[in-house]
């Protein structure tokens, strides 16, 4: 007989998810590899295509030296980035990402099921020059708001060794080597890679040539949600598997007899405004889930259970080995909730949290089953600013977690209570 424990841990494993990072070449005409750049009133022009060292060395000499952001700062240190910069109002260029059709690609290979379909916007951000030696170490593009989810980097048809683009995630690790791309190609090409912002890249020394790209931030279309699965749309594969062990699970009669709560870390970080309590913003944040996180929660809709995003705070108190963590939710309840500790206190007021573990003083208001092995956790004084591509004073990544309420046996369904 399947235990409880493996049928979790069954549960645990099918909730998969896409790479992710997409990549990949793209063929452009002579005429959508035009750049018009300057400051003031220098204007100059070159055609990737066809650009000689010169141009491209001109086009370095223009750029101002790219910063990083560190603890809320704009930092320039070539010992962790080494390239140049161009903000978008001062180049113009005849690529579009939108009309090419790029932004169909992206939604078609990061998000599944419903949120496939559903319109995404780029926003052009910058164009950096890397040249013989430069690079930018590992770090993740800043937060800006809930409905950014990634970035859309376009790399240009210039001669380069080196500089490759390089992803890791949750154990896993993807590179895209441009200049490797663009030499495989006869013809003029661009070299697309779009990825969710919360995940950690580097930019590889160029060894040789010049590397020079173009960066979208990118958002979700926030007037045109859709609210069920387009027709036609396959199921994905994991989707199935994920939705085979999840009604297993349910069907058992010894699970959870009495209902009560599943807890699921979800994969990927989302922003969050910093000097706000967080009841709103996760209300929000539900529109905006990344990859299976999305495919998660949609499957929990699907099956009818109540569920809701939750910041988790851990802190190990200094007088004992207890560990006290406070779940910051949508619905709250403080029934019973005497704690005697100034930070708990302090996290109930401003983020309207509740105990989730006991502790030496109380029981706990909420008890989770967690689903995944280790729930992802924010400590309560951790440096949430790693490095980033620009500093941001207001949002930071958050570790967020999903809570399925469960019914009793022979009433499973939640979503009306």
């Amino acid at each position: 007989m399947t235990s409880i424990k493996d049928l979790l841990q069954t549960l645990a494993s099918s909730i998969d998810n896409r790479p992710p990072v997409c990549f990949g070449s793209l063929p452009v005409s002579t005429n959508q590899c035009e750049l018009f750049y300057g400051k003031r009133d220098s204007v100059r022009r070159l055609n990737f295509a066809n650009a000689s060292q010169d141009e491209l060395k001109s086009l370095s000499a223009s750029c101002d030296r790219a910063t990083f952001g560190v603890n809320q700062a704009d930092v320039l240190d070539e010992s962790y980035r080494k390239a140049g910069k161009l903000d978008s109002s001062d180049f113009s260029m005849q690529f579009n990402a939108v009309e090419t059709g790029l932004l169909d690609v992206v939604s078609t290979e990061l998000f599944e099921g419903k949120w496939a379909a559903r319109p995404i916007r780029a926003e052009l951000y910058k164009l950096n020059v890397y040249e013989e030696g430069s690079f930018f170490k590992s770090h993740v593009d800043t937060p800006r708001e809930e409905s950014m989810f990634g970035s859309l980097v376009i790399t240009f048809p210039t001669k380069h060794e080196g500089g490759a683009l390089t992803f890791r995630h949750e154990g896993g690790e993807w590179t895209v080597d441009s200049g490797g791309l663009i030499s495989e190609q006869a013809e003029p090409c661009v070299v697309y890679a779009a990825f969710y912002s919360d995940v950690e890249h580097e930019v590889l020394p160029v060894k040789t040539g010049c590397r020079v790209t173009v960066t979208y931030n990118l958002y979700f279309a926030q007037d045109a949600q859709p609210l069920t699965r387009p027709v036609g749309t396959p199921i994905p594969a994991h989707r199935s598997a994920l939705e085979s062990a999840f009604t297993v699970l349910l069907a058992k009669r010894t699970f959870l007899r009495d209902g009560g709560c599943l807890g699921f870390g979800l994969h990927h970080q989302y922003p969050l405004d910093k000097s706000i309590g967080k009841r709103k913003q996760l209300s929000v944040l539900q529109q905006f889930l990344k990859g299976g996180d999305a495919v998660l929660k949609q499957l929990c809709d699907d099956l009818k259970l109540k569920n809701y995003l939750g910041v988790v705070y851990r802190r190990q108190e200094n007088y004992s080995n207890d560990v006290v963590d406070i779940l910051c939710k949508q619905v709250v309840n403080f029934d019973g909730a005497m704690v005697e500790d100034s930070l708990v206190e302090y996290l109930r007021d401003e983020y309207e949290g509740q105990l989730l573990t006991k502790t030496k003083f109380d029981k706990p208001d909420l008890d989770v089953t967690w689903v995944t092995d280790t729930p992802q956790v924010n400590f309560v004084k951790q440096q949430y600013m790693a490095y980033g591509n620009q500093a941001e004073m207001t949002h930071a990544y958050f570790r967020v977690c999903l809570f399925a309420k469960v019914g009793a046996v022979g009433a499973r369904e939640t979503a009306g209570q």
